[in-house]
C-alpha cells in the first residue's frame, strides 16, 4: 500500500487488508504495524465464474482495544483487466479516502493445458529497426532460435535492417515452462556481431484455438559497464501455433483391502499398497497398522500422452510392513494400462481379488478361508484434445513481461515495415 489514511494518534496506522472475489469466502492479510506504505507480499487463490466479477479490497486499522476502523476500500471489475491465461498483471487499485494497494494478478484458465506436449510452430517473419552493426549503416541479419535442446537458424538476410524472411520452424514442447531462446546476429567473415537477444517463455504466448498468433519480440541488447537498464533497440516479428499430441488424465484410486494375509503375531498385518504405472510413475499408501482390512481412500490423478501410457502396466501390490526387516508380500495384481484407456475395466470402484504368493507368507494363514483376498481399486481414463483460451473479442492492452506486445497493433507495424522495406527496394 502507500499514502493510507492515519488512524492512531502517532501518525500511522496498522493496516491489514480484507480481500473478495465474486462468491469466493473474504481472506484477509497480515498486519502491518506502524506503516502508511505497507508491505505484505501474500498470495491468495480465488476461483472465478467469468469476467464479470469484482474484486474488492477493504483496508482496516488494527486497535488492540476498539473494533478495526476502516482506513479505505476499492474495487475493480475483472473485464476491465486483460486477464491472459499465465499472464502476470500489476494495477494500483484507488481508495475512496486516501492511498493506494498494489496487487498483482495471475490468470489461469482451466481450459489451459499446463503441459503443453506437442509441437509449436514457429514462423519468422520479418524485424524492424535492427542495429547497424557494419560499416555502411547496414547489417547482414540471420536469427537463432533454441528450445531445450532444440536448435534452428534462418537464413541470412543482406544489408538490411527492415529484414523480411517468413521462414519455418518446428519444435516439440515438454512443458509450458519451456524457455524459447531467440538471438539475432550479424553475419561477419571472421566473428558474428550480436544484435539483440529475447527469452521467452511459452506462458507468455496466448494460445487461441484454431488460429496463429503473431507477435512483435523487443531485442534486448546485451549489457555494458555503463547502461545498468534493460535497453532494446528492433523487433522480430513471429507467428506461433501450437499443435498438441493426444493427452488424458489418468484417475486412479486404492480404496482398501480386505481378507488379507495375517503375518503378525495376534494374526494381523500392516499393510500399505506400493503402485507402479509402468515406468512412468511409483508411489506408496500409509500403512494401516494391526489391520487385515485396511482402508487406503489413496487416490491420485496423473496426466499421460496417449502414446506414453497404452503400452505400460499399472502393477498394486500389498506388502506387510516391518520396522526392523523387509516387507513380506502380501498379494499382487496387474492390468495393461491398453484396457484402461479402452475402457475394457469399469470406471466405478470395483474389487479385484489379489494373486497370493506361492508357498506360505509369514506365520498367518487366511483370516477368512473361504474369502479370496481383494483390493478395491477405481480407475477413470478421460482422454482429453488440446484446449486453448478462448480468444477474447478485442484483446485491450499487452503483458508486464519484457514489453512483449500481442495486439493487432504488432501486426500494423508489421506491414508497416514490410511496406517501407519494399518502398526501399524500389530504389
Amino acid at each position: 500500500g502507500r499514502n493510507l489514511l492515519k488512524a492512531d494518534f502517532i501518525g500511522s496506522s496498522d493496516p491489514f487488508v480484507e480481500v473478495k472475489v465474486g462468491m469466493n469466502p473474504k481472506v484477509k492479510t497480515k498486519t502491518i504495524n506502524n506503516s502508511l506504505n505497507p508491505v505484505w507480499n501474500q498470495t491468495f487463490n480465488f476461483t472465478t465464474q467469468g469476467a464479470s466479477e469484482t474484486l474488492e479490497l477493504c483496508v482496516f486499522d488494527k486497535d488492540p482495544f476498539d473494533k478495526q476502523e476502516s482506513i479505505g476500500s476499492g474495487a475493480v471489475a475483472l473485464s476491465s483487466l486483460d486477464l491472459y491465461t499465465w499472464q502476470e498483471r500489476e494495477i494500483a487499485i484507488p481508495l475512496d479516502v486516501q492511498g493506494q494497494i498494489f496487487i498483482r494478478l495471475t490468470y489461469f484458465c482451466s481450459d489451459f493445458v499446463l503441459h503443453p506436449r506437442g509441437q509449436l510452430n514457429v514462423v519468422l517473419l520479418g524485424a524492424r529497426n535492427l542495429k547497424d552493426a557494419d560499416w555502411f549503416g547496414k547489417s547482414d541479419p540471420f536469427v537463432t532460435f533454441r528450445l531445450n535442446q532444440q536448435k534452428a537458424k534462418s537464413k541470412i538476410a543482406l544489408n538490411s535492417l527492415n529484414s523480411e524472411w517468413t521462414e519455418k520452424f518446428d519444435f516439440q514442447t515438454e512443458s509450458v515452462t519451456d524457455i524459447l531462446e531467440i538471438k539475432c546476429f550479424d553475419k561477419d567473415i571472421l566473428l558474428d556481431d550480436a544484435l539483440g537477444h529475447a527469452n521467452l517463455s511459452l506462458k507468455e504466448i496466448p494460445l487461441f484455438k484454431d488460429q496463429p498468433w503473431e507477435m512483435s519480440i523487443p531485442l534486448r541488447q546485451e549489457k555494458t559497464d555503463t547502461a545498468k537498464k534493460k535497453t532494446y533497440k528492433g523487433e522480430l516479428f513471429v507467428r506461433f501455433l501450437f499443435t498438441g499430441e493426444p493427452w488424458g488424465r489418468f484417475k486412479l484410486g486404492v480404496m482398501r483391502a480386505r481378507n488379507l494375509l495375517g503375518v503378525d503375531s495376534g494374526g494381523t498385518s500392516d499393510p500399505y499398497a506400493e503402485v507402479k504405472i509402468g515406468k512412468l510413475h511409483k508411489f506408496e499408501t500409509q500403512v494401516i497398522k494391526k489391520t487385515v482390512n485396511p482402508e487406503w481412500k489413496d487416490e491420485q490423478t496423473f496426466q499421460y500422452r496417449l502414446a506414453e501410457i497404452q503400452n505400460e502396466t499399472l502393477t498394486v501390490t500389498v506388502y506387510d510392513w516391518n520396522r526392523f526387516t523387509s516387507s513380506v508380500l502380501l498379494g499382487t495384481i496387474s492390468f495393461p494400462l491398453a484396457s484402461v484407456v479402452q475402457q475394457e475395466i469399469p470406471p466405478e470402484t470395483v474389487w479385484y481379488p489379489l494373486q497370493l504368493p506361492a508357498g506360505k507368507t509369514g506365520t498367518g494363514q487366511l483370516v477368512d478361508k473361504s474369502t479370496r483376498p481383494e483390493i478395491q481399486l477405481s480407475m477413470i481414463w478421460s482422454l482429453e484434445t488440446v484446449k486453448y483460451v478462448e480468444r477474447p473479442a478485442e484483446p485491450r492492452g499487452g503483458s508486464a513481461v519484457d514489453s512483449v506486445h500481442r495486439t493487432s497493433s504488432a501486426r500494423n507495424r508489421w506491414v508497416r515495415a514490410v511496406a517501407q522495406l519494399k518502398l526501399n527496394r524500389s530504389f
